[in-house]
This record gives C-alpha cells, sequence and structure tokens, in this order.
C-alpha cells in the first residue's frame, strides 16, 4: 500500500488544489497534515487578525475534509519534528506539498526536503498559489523585473488558456483517521481571549465555500462596474478576495479562469483588464519579494537609506487609531480596526499621509497594517508600503503626494464611508465633512461639535508638510 503525507500550508482548500490532487491520485492513503510553525526565527508569525482568519479557516477546512471522508491532524511546533513524528508513525513514503515564496518559507522548506531525501522519503512540491514561478519570468537582459508594466505585458498572455485542477470529491478509505485529529486550537494563542479581534466575526466567514460566494457575486454582478466604481470606498465594489487568496482557500488560477470565462460587453473589457492588473500586481509583488528578500526590512531604492525619517511615538498613535484630523485618514483606520480590512484607495491614502504628512517610516506603517489587516501577505504589505513611500520597485514619483483633503472630495464626496466610520462627523453638511475645520465655530457648535474635544484638529497641514516632502526627496535625487 502507498501511504503519502499531505501538509497544507497557505493552500487552505480542496479545489485547485495541485499537490493535494497529486497525492490522492497517486497513493492509496493520505494522512492529512497542518503545522503552525513556532520557529522564532521567522520575523513574520501572522498578526493578530490574521491569526483570527487563520483560526476559523483551519475549523471550517476541518469540516470539509470530514464531510469527503477524511481527517486533518493540526499540530503545533517545529515542523520537521512534527513531519519526522507523523511519517515514522504512520509508514509514510512520500510527501506532498505546495511551495510557499517568502524567505523564511524557502529556507525552511529547502532543509526540510533536503533531510526527508536523505531518510529516503519521495518528497513532491507544486505551485498552486501563483499563476507563474518567479524564477521562471525574466526581462530582455536575463535579469529580473523591476518595472510593473513590462512584467504585466510579459504575464498577460500566459493567462489566456488558465484551467484550475478539479475539486476533490472524495479522500482514499485507507487514509489515516484515529490520531490526535485536532488539538486544542484554544492553547494556541492564535485567537486569544478577550482580544480585539473577536469582533471581526461580524464582517468574515473564513471558508473555501465563502470564497467561492464571493467570486461568484463579484462576477456575476460587480465586475462589469469594477473599472469605475473600484476606487469609491463607500461602494460594494471590490472583490473582497485578498485574505481568502493570502490564506490559499481560493486560488489566482481560479479567479482569472473565472474572469476568462464571463462574457463582457466591450464597454465592459476595460473593467476585465484593471481587474487582471490587480491580480497581476500581486504577482508582482511576490516575484519582487523572491527575487529581493530585503523588501520587508529595506529599502528597494538603496538612495532612501539616507532619507531622514522623524520618530515620534504620539503621531504615531493617533494615526494608528484614527484621530489624525483628517477625516479620510481616520476613517480608514477605524474602519481597519474594526474590521480587519481597508478598501484599497484608502490603504493609499493613509500610507502617503502617515510617510509623506508625518514623515514617519514605512516599516512602521507595514508593521501595524500586519498585525491588523486580515488580508496581511508580506509580498504585497511590503511592497505596496515602499510603492507608497517612494523606496519601491516601479514606486509612485516622489511628488507625487495623496492630499486627504481632495481625495476625500474625489473618492467620497457624499461623505457615506467617512460618516459611517466617523460617527462624531455625521452631522456636518457635505461641504464640510472633508475638512471640518474650515466650517465656523458657531455652526459647529450648532450641530454638537466641538474641535478638539469631539473631533481633533488637524495633527500637521497638508501644504505645509507637502512642500517639506518635496525638498527632502528632492535633496535625495530620486
Amino acid at each position: 500500500m502507498k501511504k503519502a503525507l499531505y501538509w497544507f500550508r497557505q493552500d487552505l482548500r480542496l479545489t485547485d488544489n495541485a499537490a493535494l490532487l497529486h497525492a490522492i491520485q497517486e497513493n492509496d492513503s493520505v494522512t492529512l497534515l497542518y503545522i503552525y510553525d513556532t520557529d522564532k526565527k521567522n520575523a513574520w508569525t501572522p498578526g493578530e487578525a490574521a491569526k483570527w482568519f487563520l483560526y476559523e479557516s483551519l475549523k471550517s477546512l476541518t469540516h470539509d475534509i470530514q464531510k469527503r471522508g477524511g481527517h486533518l491532524i493540526v499540530r503545533k511546533g517545529s515542523p520537521q519534528s512534527i513531519l519526522d513524528e507523523i511519517i515514522k508513525k504512520n509508514d509514510i513514503s512520500s510527501i506532498y506539498w505546495n511551495r510557499c515564496y517568502d524567505p523564511f518559507s524557502i529556507h525552511r522548506d529547502t532543509k526540510i526536503k533536503a533531510t526527508l531525501r536523505q531518510n529516503g522519503i519521495i518528497v513532491n512540491t507544486y505551485n498552486s498559489s501563483l499563476l507563474i514561478e518567479p524564477s521562471q519570468i525574466h526581462n530582455s537582459t536575463g535579469g529580473y523585473f523591476k518595472v510593473y508594466t513590462p512584467f504585466k505585458n510579459r504575464i498577460l498572455p500566459l493567462l489566456e488558456n488558465i484551467i484550475p485542477n478539479k475539486k476533490i470529491c472524495k479522500f482514499p478509505e485507507n487514509s489515516c483517521k484515529n490520531q490526535n485529529i485536532v488539538e486544542d486550537w484554544h492553547h494556541w494563542n492564535l485567537w486569544p481571549q478577550h482580544s480585539w479581534t473577536q469582533k471581526l466575526a461580524k464582517y468574515h466567514a473564513p471558508s473555501e465555500k465563502m470564497a467561492k460566494h464571493l467570486l461568484k457575486t463579484f462576477i456575476n454582478s460587480q465586475i462589469e462596474y469594477y473599472g469605475e466604481q473600484r476606487d469609491f470606498p463607500a461602494l460594494s465594489s471590490v472583490s473582497k478576495l485578498s485574505p481568502y487568496l493570502h490564506f490559499g482557500q481560493i486560488s489566482p488560477h481560479q479567479i482569472v479562469y473565472a474572469i476568462n470565462e464571463k462574457t463582457l460587453s466591450i464597454q465592459n473589457q476595460k473593467s476585465r483588464q484593471i481587474y487582471l492588473s490587480q491580480i497581476i500586481w500581486r504577482e508582482f509583488c511576490h516575484y519582487l519579494l523572491f527575487h529581493f528578500p530585503e523588501l520587508p526590512h529595506h529599502n528597494f531604492k538603496e538612495k532612501f537609506n539616507a532619507f531622514k525619517w522623524d520618530k515620534d511615538s504620539k503621531s504615531l498613535k493617533k494615526w494608528q487609531t484614527g484621530y489624525t484630523g483628517y477625516p479620510i485618514v481616520d476613517a480608514g483606520m477605524r474602519e481597519l480596526w474594526e474590521t480587519g480590512i481597508m478598501h484599497n484607495r484608502v490603504r493609499m491614502i493613509v500610507a502617503s499621509f502617515l510617510t509623506k504628512d508625518l514623515f514617519l517610516h514605512w516599516t512602521e506603517g507595514q508593521n501595524w497594517f500586519w498585525n491588523t489587516l486580515v488580508d496581511a501577505d508580506l509580498a504585497n504589505n511590503a511592497a505596496g508600503w515602499q510603492w507608497v513611500s517612494g523606496s519601491g520597485a516601479d514606486a509612485q514619483p516622489y511628488f507625487r503626494i495623496f492630499n486627504p483633503i481632495t481625495q476625500s472630495e474625489k473618492f467620497d464626496s457624499n461623505g457615506t464611508y467617512i460618516r459611517r466610520w466617523v460617527p462624531e462627523l455625521q452631522a456636518l453638511p457635505d461641504k464640510f465633512i472633508h475638512a471640518p475645520w474650515k466650517a465656523d465655530i458657531l455652526e459647529l457648535k450648532k450641530l454638537g461639535i466641538t474641535l478638539g474635544k469631539d473631533y481633533p484638529f488637524p495633527m500637521v497641514e497638508h501644504s505645509t508638510a507637502r512642500e517639506k516632502a518635496l525638498l527632502l526627496y528632492k535633496d535625495l535625487g530620486v
């Protein structure tokens, strides 16, 4: 009897799972395992919000597997030790997993693979989380792409014939059923008691089923308007699939295939291309991290090593908690703390404010997002923050500094988004909702609003900060 072990990682799904499908097709018995890695050398263990999403995802995956006649073993500790134990206990001859592409996982998996092969175990690994292997895409000189648009143009033609792997309907009857199927996750500190993350259940239902539902809803009723409406945070015009992509409850192949299958009118083809561009941007971020492993820690552009960032814990705290005095910034930061998510347009606005109005290091924002986002992804997070700050690959021009007032007026003109997350400003008329300090003091008093008490004055004057930023960036020679 051929016995195999399948190791779940960032691929918590039973559909379009290459390694799992091969394991089942090629063996008589498949033991299913998830390991919560506790290696302290990993500087990027999941943040609080991501831990909650992972916890709920594992519960859902366990249920899905049981419905199909299988059982999931969930362990915590050193992957090498746990794998050795499970392999020896079950007389397993081969192991399967889908590759991860972050620096820590690459280093860990390389060592594990070598050890297993030395012990006579057949190791089978697959790509099931990215559309393209990062090592297989090169520019015209044989190096790696550092600019997004040429990378996108190289990738786009490859997406036309994407076909996902089929769904797992049933696990082999001889698969492991009787050993320590689930340990007590409450002792793992994945979801600490009294944690702020408990409220996230109001906004998310982590599961493969929900991922498929969100994709179907987006394809059937939202993608046609995506190009026109994606930048407006008060509208439900985005797919909301980012956390499900990160934890692998849906794959980029499934998304691209669904988009390709959707028949759109000629005028709506632009929306398809814009959304595909977002999927390719995700690929680009992972591609950059693969080729520049220092991305979460070091400036991609070395000139920025000389930039003089401020260190101001009080300013950072005001930004984190949504008390900057700029309503669109505060709405975004409060949405993040409440829901574990933030609209992409608003992410750019708050990131620009932190780095180009407050002059705080982009890693401060990266670290806060890492702890509070349910979709916190090492590649996307690092590349996104470096893009906004100007230090990253293909970063926005240094002179492009988001104006929090004009951005708010353009993308939340009637203040719907602001009023949702900054309720103390609900009574303000639209003409003042973006800049309350411009309203007459007596008028504010009639509305029951006292600036400095009910809502803060702006912590900085944007035009002054902008001029300072332009000088600092100019001095860098960027």
